[in-house]
């Protein structure tokens, strides 16, 4: 898995968080944050997405 994909699963683990948030704290993109997620979706990662920002509801 590739390593920002990594460390935005990671941060997902902990809770709710938001998409500017995840790009702030990756030093990345809000549109690279949003790729990253979807290819998390695709690996089978149940990622949800509400007024709290994005989070993990199950792990493949």
């Amino acid at each position: 898995m590739q390593a920002t994909r990594e460390r935005v699963l990671d941060a997902l683990v902990d809770g709710p968080v938001t998409g500017p948030d995840l790009a702030e704290r990756l030093g990345v993109s809000r549109a690279a944050v949003w790729k990253h997620v979807e290819a998390l979706r695709e690996a089978g990662f149940d990622v949800e997405s509400g007024d709290d920002g994005y989070r993990l509801a199950a792990v493949p």
